[in-house]
Order: C-alpha cells, then sequence, then structure tokens
C-alpha cells in the first residue's frame, strides 16, 4: 500500500464527530416549549390547585361542623348534669321537708307533756331527763333549717299563720294574733306547717 493510499484510509477512518456531538448536545437542550403547551400546563396546575383548595375548604367545613356539634353535645351534657344536681337538689329537700314534718306530732307530745307536769315533778330527774330529750330532737332539727313561727303579739299574717277563732280583746289592736293553739315552723324559707291561732277583733 503506497503511502498516499495509508493516508486517504486514515483519513476516512478519522471522520469528523462534529455532526455527532451537535445531535448529542441538541438532545441534552431543553425543548422550547410553545405557547399552548404552556398555557395548558398551566390551566392543569391552576385546576389541580382548585381542586385542592376546594377539597381543603370541604374538610374546613366537615371540622367545623364536628366541631360545633361537640359544642352542642357537651351543652347538653352540662345542662343535663345541672338539671340532675337540682332534681337531686330538690328530692333531698323534700325528703327532708317530709321527714321532718312527719316529727313535728313528737314536738307537740312533748310540748303537751311539758304543759301536763304537775308542780310537784317539777325539777324532778325524769322530768328533766324528758325536757333534755325535748332540746336535743329540736336542736337536731334547727340544724336541719326548722324554726318555729313566732305568733302571739304579732300581726295575723295568713302566709304563715291559720285563724281558727276570732275574739274581741280589750286593749288588742284588731288583726292581732292572741293565742297559739297549735305551733307552726318553717324550714328554711318555706312554710312547713303554719301555726293555728286565735286572732283579736
Amino acid at each position: 500500500m503506497t503511502q498516499e493510499a495509508r493516508n486517504e484510509q486514515e483519513m476516512e477512518n478519522t471522520q469528523p464527530v462534529e455532526p455527532e456531538l451537535e445531535k448529542a448536545q441538541a438532545d441534552n437542550e431543553p425543548m422550547e416549549m410553545t405557547e399552548p403547551v404552556v398555557e395548558e400546563i398551566e390551566a392543569a396546575e391552576a385546576s389541580a390547585q382548585a381542586d385542592l383548595e376546594q377539597q381543603l375548604q370541604q374538610e374546613r367545613e366537615k371540622a367545623q361542623g364536628l366541631l360545633d356539634e361537640l359544642k352542642r353535645e357537651r351543652a347538653s351534657f352540662i345542662n343535663y348534669r345541672r338539671r340532675i344536681e337540682q332534681e337531686k337538689e330538690s328530692w333531698s329537700r323534700e325528703a327532708t321537708a317530709s321527714l321532718i314534718y312527719n316529727l313535728l306530732s313528737v314536738l307537740d307530745d312533748f310540748e303537751r307533756a311539758k304543759k301536763a307536769i304537775p308542780e310537784e315533778f317539777k325539777g324532778s330527774p325524769w322530768v328533766e331527763g324528758l325536757l333534755l330529750v325535748e332540746r336535743k330532737l329540736f336542736s337536731t332539727l334547727e340544724l336541719a333549717g326548722l324554726k318555729p313561727i313566732e305568733a302571739v303579739g304579732k300581726p295575723f299574717d295568713p302566709n304563715i299563720h291559720e285563724a281558727v277563732s276570732t275574739e274581741p280583746v280589750e286593749g288588742v289592736e284588731h288583726g292581732t294574733v292572741v293565742e297559739e293553739y297549735r305551733k307552726g315552723y318553717m324550714l328554711g324559707d318555706r312554710v312547713l306547717r303554719p301555726s293555728m291561732v286565735k286572732v283579736a277583733q
């Protein structure tokens, strides 16, 4: 092979690589986007964002609804508990009032017994014991809120007195209670039993 032929062969083997290099660079370069493609992508992004915002708003509304429902249930439970407490207090007051009312007849018996004690027995140990029992019973009832209604010498009050007779009495103002037949009692601010009285005309 001549030198010339050898040179030609080398020239063929060493083809310029520029076209291949240019092709590779073109593959790596970002493709220029046309305006319609950009608008389409932006529209898709806007739509996706709108969907997300709508879902977020729905979830917020759902959460707010659950919170409102929870608040209503809590308020309802608080009202229920308050009502139960009030009912319990009312039942307790009624039970106490009923028990004390039934014990008033025992106090009446003590009152009658005190009035019937003969003079010669006053001061004797058994009479003192009887009076002590009466005082203890009354003290216990006082602790529960019982107090006697004042009657004799007071103006007649139909809210706390029950007039069973009237009588003209000299020197006593009309409408004044002059005698008490049966003692009346208050339990707290409530009339448990009115006093049975005689009123001056």
